[in-house]
């Protein structure tokens, strides 16, 4: 589980991004009832600008839900990063 603290009106607000944040990570979650779900570019060019300006880690959060349970979770981050991530520990 990411521990994290969500931002109220996410995306309502300029200068403050993202769905949620960390000490390390800003955050941008997408859920769905459907079996798929579209990955614009925009949406991820965003969230890692946005993180870069904020000296944190971008992460796209994204799952499938069945009614209110989700079913399913996935966590992405840029390639670039993966290195480094691992290296760390």
């Amino acid at each position: 589980m990411i521990s994290g603290r969500r931002r109220r009106g996410s995306g309502a607000a300029p200068g403050l991004p993202g769905d949620a944040y960390g000490e390390r990570f800003l955050l941008e979650a997408k859920f769905t009832n459907a079996q798929s779900f579209s990955v614009k570019l925009g949406d991820l060019t965003k969230i890692e600008t946005a993180a870069f300006m904020a000296g944190k880690i971008p992460l796209f959060r994204f799952g499938f839900a069945t009614g209110d349970r989700i079913a399913n979770e996935w966590v992405a981050f840029p390639a670039y990063l993966f290195s480094q991530v691992v290296k760390s520990r």
